[in-house]
């Protein structure tokens, strides 16, 4: 049962947003997007890697005319964020990447599309109104791969980038199968 919305003028830190979002969220959800792999590893190394990062604020500096404006791959970015891939939105949102989608649009950031993606390429493609790439996971059935190419295709994605670390079921410390029927994967 998923309690009322985020209070997002309380939230500073991501701690803060972490821990509402836990009494927003189903119990397997939450497991779901906090989790990682296995002993999580990978997980702790890179927030351990974000904490290290410091921003060296510029002080008495003219900023009259500023521009995030860049190049990534040959594509201009009106600034330099995009939403990296996620699977299932849904388990988050009723609207699920229709609403990621949306805030990205208004936030002016880049969206790339994962292939466990809860709403078509077509859709997002249709609504993204600043640039879009998309995550492509090699399927076993190399037929389901080359279909979901052929789906991207008329969408005009300029990059989609191959991935080959979900060849099976995520197991996680955080995320019990053993509980939960249906388990993403």
């Amino acid at each position: 049962m998923q309690a009322a919305k985020l209070q997002t003028e309380l939230i500073l830190t991501l701690a803060d947003f972490e821990a509402q979002a836990e009494s927003c969220m189903s119990p397997m959800a939450h497991g779901y997007i906090v989790g990682g792999a296995a002993d999580e590893l990978t997980l702790r190394a890179n927030s351990e890697d974000w904490r290290r990062i410091r921003v060296c604020p510029r002080v008495l500096v003219d900023v009259s005319e500023i521009s995030l404006q860049t190049e990534i791959l040959g594509q201009r970015f009106e600034m330099p964020i995009l939403l990296a891939p996620a699977a299932f939105h849904r388990l988050c949102h009723g609207d699920g990447e229709l609403a990621t989608i949306a805030g990205a649009n208004e936030g002016g950031a880049a969206f790339v599309l994962s292939s466990f993606s809860t709403e078509s390429v077509e859709d997002i493609a249709a609504l993204a109104q600043h640039p879009l790439w998309f995550q492509l996971y090699f399927q076993k059935d190399k037929g389901l791969t080359q279909q979901t190419v052929q789906d991207a295709k008329p969408c005009a994605l300029p990059w989609i980038r191959r991935c080959w670390d979900s060849g099976t079921a995520r197991a996680a410390t955080s995320f019990s199968c053993r509980k939960i029927s249906n388990c993403p994967t």
